[in-house]
């Protein structure tokens, strides 16, 4: 879909006639019905003001994406960023069981906040996990002797080796 194309799209979303839109864009209708017929282009600002007006990026005004809502600034670290591109590589059935586990993660902690309980586990440190990994297979009688040694040095922090 072309710019001028999308601005009629979003100007008639808005059930704005071309003379009201252009009266608040403080532009002319003439000057803004040669945007929609694509005579001339836009500049910038004009393009930010229209984005901020209907809360969309100015990528897809311009065609460049069919993703209609605004991506807000969020302060990732890098392994949120890293764990979002896995996600995005994943198939509809990979999506889908992250999806489960999510919600029904996210439906925990409400729970939990709204009972005014402590978490499980209020922040996770690398040596909650090593150590709680370590705990969590106690019955070592058939397992391989490295396998029983690594355990043991994995709660002997003398003998633990990253």
């Amino acid at each position: 879909m072309k710019l001028g194309d999308k601005l009629v799209q979003l100007r008639k979303e808005k059930r704005y006639t071309r003379d009201k839109f252009a009266q608040l864009l403080g532009i002319s209708k003439y000057t803004l019905r040669n945007y929609e017929l694509g005579i001339t282009e836009p500049g910038h600002p004009f393009l930010i003001k229209i984005a901020g007006l209907f809360d969309t990026s100015t990528d897809y005004i311009l065609g460049l994406t069919e993703e209609r809502e605004k991506m807000h600034s969020y302060e990732l670290k890098i392994s949120e960023f890293e764990q979002i591109k896995k996600y995005r590589a994943l198939d509809l059935h990979g999506k889908d069981m992250v999806d489960t586990v999510l919600n029904k993660e996210h439906e925990r902690c409400q729970t939990v906040n709204q009972n005014n309980s402590l978490p499980l586990v209020e922040e996770s440190t690398s040596d909650y996990f090593v150590l709680n990994a370590a705990y969590a297979d106690s019955d070592l009688s058939n397992a391989p002797k490295e396998q029983k040694q690594m355990e043991g040095d994995i709660m002997d922090k003398e003998n633990y080796k990253k």
